[in-house]
């Protein structure tokens, strides 16, 4: 057999002995303005065996075995994630996955979005405990001290279609993502015009309904779209009688609800053929004595109306 005396003198065994004491790099870096002056320790089996500083958020350890070790990245007043990372050395430096800040949780905008009507209680709560949480209502994205923005302090009522946006902040830790939630006021019902549109001649009863019960109705007959309190405007009160070409537009309101959507109808005056003249027998002329005069009409079921004193004919009216 070979002796340690003359495997070395071979070589042999100086060699095997450099391949076990060969060391590697582990290194790694946090993607955030806390990372630089982090401390960063390196541990084996809990044990731990080196810590470095972290320089512009970068970091080195250097001379490390093979060996499977954990990496703990700790910066006071701050939260990184992951709160730790394992790195295997193998035969060859090892680099060990970004750290960054730890991101505070999305606050919980409650109920979700939905219709309602009357008055809606909202609430945002988060998971976080020490995180302090921003709101708005327009729909503008949250932002500490920018905007509309309001520190969330309590519950609080919708009345109207509302869009909450909420975003959460606290020491240590990455700004939440936003949560949104949509909060529709429910309209009240399009009113029923009757009847629909249709041509008519003479006179045509008008009727305007809904079926909220509790709503005012309000109408025009100029095709102006109605609106309380503008221009033609009118409060409904009952049926009424079109015996023009109408455009008659109406639409409700209610407490607790959006105004409704615009109802339309149209009717259109029928206009009635015009009967040719009667004819007067004989014509004008100069007579002496007595002259007998007749009026006869092409239509047999035509009723005459006449006058002799010069005046315009009219059913009842004058002579």
């Amino acid at each position: 057999t070979w002796s340690d005396y003359d495997l070395q003198g071979f070589g042999v065994v100086a060699g095997l002995k450099a391949v076990a004491n060969a060391t590697y790099n582990v290194s790694g870096s946090i993607t955030s303005a806390a990372g630089n002056g982090a401390t960063v320790t390196l541990q084996l089996n809990g044990n731990t065996i080196a810590t470095t500083t972290a320089v512009a958020g970068n970091y080195s350890f250097t001379g490390v075995s093979n060996g499977t070790y954990t990496v703990i990245p700790t910066n006071a007043g701050y939260v990184f994630s992951p709160a730790s990372a394992t790195v295997s050395v193998t035969s060859a430096d090892a680099t060990v996955p970004p750290f960054t800040l730890e991101t505070v949780a999305t606050p919980a905008v409650t109920p979700g979005s939905q219709t309602f009507s009357g008055s809606l209680t909202v609430s945002i709560s988060d998971s976080n405990g020490a995180a302090t949480i921003y709101y708005t209502t327009d729909g503008s994205t949250p932002s500490p001290g920018v905007g509309t923005t309001q520190v969330y302090g309590g519950s609080f009522n919708a009345t109207a279609t509302t869009t909450v946006k909420a975003m959460a902040a606290a020491t240590g830790y990455n700004p939440s993502a936003v949560a949104t939630a949509t909060y529709t006021l429910q309209a009240v019902a399009t009113p029923t015009i009757a009847p629909t549109s249709q041509n008519f001649s003479g006179s045509l009863p008008v009727s305007i309904s809904d079926t909220n019960g509790t709503a005012t109705i309000y109408y025009t007959t100029d095709g102006s779209t109605p609106s309380p309190g503008v221009g033609t405007t009118q409060v409904y009160g009952g049926g009424f009688n079109v015996t023009a070409t109408t455009t008659v537009k109406a639409m409700a309101t209610a407490s607790g609800y959006a105004p409704s959507a615009v109802a339309s109808t149209t009717y259109t005056l029928q206009v009635l053929p015009v009967l040719p003249a009667p004819a007067i027998s004989p014509g004008s002329q100069i007579f002496s004595g007595s002259l007998s005069v007749s009026i006869t009409h092409a239509n047999g079921t035509t009723t005459i109306y006449y006058t002799t004193d010069g005046s315009t004919p009219s059913p009842g009216a004058g002579t």
